[in-house]
Parts: structure tokens; C-alpha cells; sequence
């Protein structure tokens, strides 16, 4: 039983996160100072958590979600279809709309590990990760 629940938990983590194998990983678009990070596909599963926060940049440039007191800034993954502006200082979220950095905006989705082997060099070093989805 706790091999199935172990195993379910790592395949929602896996496919929820949108980057489930070595063979998809996330979809990396940089401008202008930014570096974002996107699903390469839809994701089979979906996560429940709805968080608001800021959108900012890490140190290193990687577009990131400062949720404040319950979080701090993370690392974000945003969704499929989402693409960075050629000034790197907004995306345009499908389903969502324009997001500049500084805009406080909710999204859907949850926090999860952060694996560094799927993360370009500058979104690397954390030790979580929000995905939007």
C-alpha cells in the first residue's frame, strides 16, 4: 500500500509538474535579462494550490513568484504556450493575459522540488519551485 501511495504521489509530482521525463524538458526563452521557464507540453494531472504573488526575477535573471510571508521568492515554471516578451520584463500567459514584472497576479498550480537537471544554469540553486499550470 505505501509502495502505491509512494508511487502515485512521485507520478502527479512527475507529470503535474509538466516536465516528466528527460525527454520534455521545459521550454526556455530568454530576453532582454529574463530568463523563463515553460511547460513543454499540457500536463496529464493538475495541482490545486492557488497562490498570489509578484512577478520578479532571481539574482540570476530566472523569472520567479515572490509570495511574500508563505514562500518567499521561488523559481517559477509557467504555463504551456507562455512567451516572453522581446524585453524580457512581461510574458503573455495563455488563458491569463500580459504579466509584468512588479504585477501581483493569483495562479493555480503548486510548489514542488526544484530539479536542477530540467533548469537552465540561472534557474538552478533553489530548493523549491512554483508551477503555474
Amino acid at each position: 500500500m505505501c509502495a502505491a501511495v509512494v508511487g502515485l504521489v512521485w507520478f502527479v509530482l512527475d507529470r503535474g509538474l509538466g516536465f516528466g521525463s528527460s525527454t520534455d524538458p521545459p521550454v526556455v526563452q530568454r530576453a532582454g535579462g529574463s530568463t523563463l521557464i515553460a511547460a513543454a507540453e499540457e500536463p496529464e494531472t493538475y495541482m490545486l494550490a492557488l497562490a498570489g504573488g509578484v512577478l520578479t526575477r532571481t539574482e540570476r535573471g530566472c523569472l520567479a513568484f515572490d509570495v511574500g510571508d508563505a514562500g518567499g521568492v521561488t523559481v517559477l515554471q509557467l504555463p504551456f504556450g507562455t512567451v516572453l516578451t522581446d524585453d524580457g520584463r512581461s510574458v503573455v500567459v495563455p488563458d491569463h493575459g500580459t504579466v509584468h514584472l512588479g504585477d501581483t497576479f493569483t495562479a493555480g498550480g503548486g510548489f514542488g522540488r526544484s530539479v536542477d537537471a530540467y533548469l537552465p544554469e540561472e534557474c538552478r540553486g533553489g530548493s523549491s519551485l512554483f508551477v503555474w499550470q
